[in-house]
């Protein structure tokens, strides 16, 4: 469910910014740096500190506030605990940006 697509790999590390490498940079080269997969707690860690850094970490809360409290099936736990799974997180500040809630 909580899926990124290239597209969106790539505006979450413009947000990092940091720089989004394709084939044609790395072609012939023996080793090169990997594009983050997002997948991962330094990846949240990273996006919060970006996001904290642009002054738009209450914007992000509050949009993940919104998707939490609108999901029906979801389980009887904390917001934090909810919040803090990383693909799920990754997905929620793609969205955000996505909907303009925190820019693009």
């Amino acid at each position: 469910m909580y899926e990124l697509t290239e597209e969106d790999k790539k505006a979450l590390t413009k947000l990092l910014r940091e720089h989004w490498y394709t084939w044609d940079e790395v072609e012939g080269y023996p080793y090169y740096p990997p594009n983050r997969k997002f997948a991962t707690l330094q990846d949240v860690t990273d996006l919060k500190a970006a996001l904290v850094k642009d002054e738009k970490w209450k914007l992000f809360l509050e949009a993940a506030m919104n998707e939490f409290l609108h999901k029906q099936d979801l389980p009887h736990r904390p917001f934090s605990r909810w919040l803090l799974n990383p693909a799920r997180f990754c997905w929620l500040v793609r969205q955000a940006q996505k909907e303009g809630a925190i820019g693009g």
